[in-house]
């Protein structure tokens, strides 16, 4: 029993050190695209950071290729080893039949610090040995440290391909626990819009 018990505390203590991030979003649509439906979708992260800029878009990847829509990362079709005309960016787009442009631009990210209180707990036991009574305690304490929490804003923009319009803007909120990391964030961010597309109907 006492073996079970420790499995299930175990279990426990890893829940709550599970690095959780949670995004708020709102959004609107452009009236001129209320019966469009966007297919095939570019993502772009426009991070100068290469690493950055590749884990942001294959985080939104993922989420579209969770949801059956497809779609590429901008640093797939355009990798930035040289510049691009008007033309070149264009012929691009149609080879690979990109209906939509998804452009997720960071606006600003910060640490939150929070100051943990501490706390003490006294707990104590009674055994009986013979005629004799012994009490046992102990005191057990916690806090009195700080911890950071991530936070992150982002403005995202969905272009039609053909005409360059935004068809859909939105601007977002990530706040991650103190076990969270940039890609707990993204992986939040990328979940939360994919999702929102799909309940405003402009994915297909």
């Amino acid at each position: 029993m006492k073996k079970e018990i420790k499995h299930f505390l175990l279990i426990v203590g890893m829940f709550f050190l599970y690095a959780c991030a949670w995004t708020t979003l709102n959004s609107i649509k452009n009236p001129e695209f209320r019966n469009k439906k966007f297919t095939k979708i570019l993502i772009i992260a426009p991070f100068s950071d290469l690493g950055v800029r590749q884990s942001t878009e294959e985080a939104f990847k993922k989420q579209f290729e969770l949801a059956g829509i497809p779609s590429v990362p901008s640093i797939e079709l355009f990798p930035p080893i040289k510049n691009y005309s008007e033309e070149e960016i264009m012929k691009i787009l149609r080879e690979n039949n990109i209906e939509g442009i998804l452009v997720v631009a960071l606006k600003r990210y910060w640490n939150s610090k929070v100051y943990i209180p501490k706390t003490s707990s006294t707990q104590g036991s009674a055994n009986l040995y013979g005629n004799s009574l012994v009490f046992q305690t102990y005191t057990r304490e916690s806090g009195g440290y700080y911890i950071t929490k991530p936070r992150a804003t982002f403005e995202i923009r969905l272009y039609d391909a053909n005409t360059g319009k935004i068809a859909w803007l939105a601007t977002s909120f990530t706040r991650g626990n103190a076990f969270a990391d940039s890609n707990t964030l993204l992986t939040s961010l990328a979940k939360t819009t994919v999702k929102r597309l799909l309940k405003e109907n402009i994915l297909r």
